[in-house]
């Protein structure tokens, strides 16, 4: 049970199929392989699942059932592609849910929402109010061809601020690319106009998300209305955070 993950979605699909039978004894990988199952039929609808699977098995588990499914491990390699299968499959690098995504609408309040580096703008088909924006340049990524779930409109991060900016009171940029510091540029050109409102970070502190220089330089803090109801799907273990400059809300 190879992994999937470079493989059309179709044979991903087929390759749960199986190994929701290989390991029809195990309860908690038969929950997994159900959530990941559900959750791609959801994001191939584009609608948002109601909740995220968190994959992987522990050792425990998987001496546990070494008799009953001695595959179980190889069901493990195959659920730990589903975050790389929603990249390749549909340009999607994070999902949210849609609790979560209330919670977020409820949090910000009224007025009018800017998304940066939207990716195909999952998360703004379905908060209320709010501008996506992208480049839309995606050459070297896994997935090359965006799909939008909604307009986006091809701009720059920073270009997107200083157009938008004046016009709305909250700001989301969520899994930023790790390889350049548009981030850190976000922060500073926001300071320089004198914005005030959120500015709301989804990403993985010190990891996989956002450049070096935006942890080391910009101060967040976690915030635990939006924490609530956020699930990291595998080893990455994103939160969500707001940046301190620019409101004491």
């Amino acid at each position: 049970m190879a992994s999937q993950a470079q493989v059309p979605l179709s044979a991903y699909t087929a390759a749960l199929a199986r190994a929701r039978v290989t390991a029809r004894m195990v309860p908690a990988a038969c929950q997994q392989i159900d959530q990941v199952q559900a959750a791609i039929q959801a994001v191939a609808q584009k609608q948002l699942p109601h909740r995220l699977p968190r994959v992987g098995f522990s050792d425990e588990l998987i001496w546990q059932h070494l008799d009953d499914c001695p595959q179980l491990s190889e069901v493990g390699d195959l659920l730990a592609d589903f975050r790389q299968v929603m990249v390749t499959s549909f340009g999607l690098w994070h999902l949210f849910t849609m609790q979560w995504v209330c919670d977020l609408d409820k949090y910000l309040g009224p007025g009018n929402r800017l998304e940066l580096m939207a990716g195909n703008a999952a998360l703004a088909r379905y908060l209320p109010r709010t501008i996506a924006t992208d480049n839309l340049d995606w050459h070297g990524q896994d997935n090359e061809h965006p799909t939008p779930w909604t307009p986006v409109e091809p701009l720059d991060a920073v270009a997107a601020v200083e157009r938008y900016a004046p016009e709305v009171n909250a700001i989301i940029m969520a899994w930023a690319p790790d390889q350049a510091a548009r981030d850190v540029a976000v922060v500073q050109r926001l300071a320089t106009l004198g914005w005030r409102g959120r500015l709301i970070v989804v990403g993985e502190k010190n990891g996989a998300t956002n450049s070096a220089q935006f942890w080391h330089r910009v101060p967040v803090r976690l915030v635990y209305a939006l924490n609530r109801h956020h699930q990291p799907v595998d080893f990455i273990r994103d939160r969500v955070y707001q940046v301190g400059y620019f409101s004491n809300r």
